[in-house]
């Protein structure tokens, strides 16, 4: 199912657009400034969020649990890749809302 149009601005360059995304692999929305072509990354959608932190204290138990048998399983890597994913959704939100706030008002282009 094709992912709809966002209005998105470019952290770079400070222009507004309206684009379709595309997902990355851990499913931050990436899109591409008309402006200046530079690559833009948008921050999880909330139902991602909220499945990563569904998730995570699952993956987390799972890797404890098995540490304390003496194993290493797949859940502890699965556990890393989540807590990147929502420490990087936190930062690229911070960075969206900085560069709003220096665009001005939404109407500009």
């Amino acid at each position: 199912m094709p992912i709809a149009e966002i209005d998105a601005i470019c952290r770079d360059c400070g222009h507004r657009f309206r684009a379709q995304p595309s997902r990355s692999f851990l499913g931050f929305l990436e899109l591409k400034c008309p402006a200046c072509s530079k690559a833009v990354t948008y921050p999880l959608t909330k139902s991602y969020r909220i499945g990563y932190l569904v998730l995570l204290p699952l993956f987390a138990f799972f890797f404890a649990y098995s540490l304390s048998h003496g194993e290493i399983q797949l859940s502890g890597i699965a556990a890393i890749a989540i807590l990147v994913a929502l420490a990087r959704d936190w930062q690229v939100r911070r960075q969206i809302a900085v560069a709003r706030r220096a665009s001005g008002p939404a109407g500009g282009t």
